[in-house]
């Protein structure tokens, strides 16, 4: 650890780190002959306090997954040193000869190591779950078919969106692999939309739209939004992005057309694509929603109070009222 990682350290960490440190120096002066120096704290840092945190985080991750008491959670450190055993053909003890769970630090997967008959078999898993399930000794073929679970749906054009029409691209084990895919698709295809469901659950991970006309608030979301613990189901946001809809430039329909900006935006569905006032004026008389008088001006919309953000009859937004009405004056002076 470099003088640069302690001084970015927070609070609790640092507190937690001198804590250690604390006992390692009370403990050094304990156990070595008087007159002896401590090493430096960043030699420490360095050398000694990595493998305590190493100790504290396999106890952890030990006490958190593994029920299953012929199952030993290894650090990397004792994985090598069965490798270099198996490598150099010694025998293995009786205490080596079982089934062993490693975090790999790099990914954070999980290493499923069967070593009860000598020849450690390793197989990687994205979930503990399927790891743990492979000791116990289920067929990794199954294993794997499980894992491959989120499936990509594809929607060419926003007729089949609205149809409810997509077609299988692929299925997948990893979500970021899945979602990276996703992306790539559509943009290269130039396709309307997609998205990534769970085959186990049937619920939709992530979706993502093309990028044609983000500068416009062109698309509504039917969504949950949460805060402070407490949801509220069946709302609308009038939104530029499609992609990103924590911008707290949210229009909140159902929330007197204020933007959203304190709470959370939960499983999020496109309901509408719109391009006039006149469209989103239709699609508020339709779903019950009250529009604030002040919002409907001839020219456009206002969004975020009477003082907000001018949005034309195409849904462009302008420019805040405030920044108009100063630019008039001048103008008239």
């Amino acid at each position: 650890m470099t003088t640069e990682q302690i001084e970015n350290m927070d609070k609790e960490d640092l507190l937690s780190l001198l804590g250690y440190y604390n006992n390692y120096v009370v403990e050094f002066f304990d156990t070595h002959e008087e007159g002896m120096r401590p090493v430096s704290i960043y030699e420490f840092f360095e050398n000694d306090y990595q493998e305590i945190i190493e100790e504290q985080k396999l106890k952890e991750f030990e006490n958190e997954v593994i029920q299953d008491k012929d199952i030993k959670t290894i650090t990397e450190k004792e994985f090598n040193i069965l490798i270099e055993k198996l490598n150099n053909q010694e025998e293995f003890t009786d205490e080596e000869k079982q089934s062993f769970l490693m975090v790999d630090k790099k990914d954070d997967s999980f290493i499923a190591i069967d070593n009860r008959n000598g020849n450690m078999w390793t197989e990687e898993f994205k979930e503990k779950e399927y790891a743990i399930r492979y000791l116990q000794g289920e067929e990794i073929d199954k294993l794997r078919d499980e894992e491959c679970k989120y499936e990509i749906r594809i929607y060419e054009t926003e007729e089949d969106y609205n149809k409810g029409e997509p077609f299988q691209l692929n299925v997948y084990s990893d979500f970021e692999e899945a979602k990276n895919e996703l992306k790539k698709t559509i943009n290269f295809n130039n396709y309307f939309s997609g998205n990534i469901v769970n085959q186990q659950n049937g619920i939709e991970e992530f979706s993502y739209y093309s990028n044609k006309e983000t500068e416009k608030y062109s698309y509504i979301f039917e969504c949950t939004l949460e805060a402070s613990s407490k949801l509220y189901e069946h709302q609308f946001l009038l939104v530029k992005d499609p992609n990103d809809l924590e911008t707290n430039f949210e229009i909140d329909l159902t929330g007197g057309f204020d933007f959203n900006c304190a709470y959370r935006v939960i499983n999020p569905k496109l309901v509408q694509i719109i391009n006039s006032k006149e469209e989103l004026e239709d699609f508020c008389q339709k779903h019950n929603i009250d529009i604030p008088k002040y919002c409907i001006r001839e020219d456009g919309i206002i969004a975020s109070g009477p003082d907000g953000l001018l949005i034309n009859n195409n849904l462009e937004a302008i420019d805040w009222l405030d920044n108009l009405e100063l630019e008039k004056e001048e103008i008239q002076e």
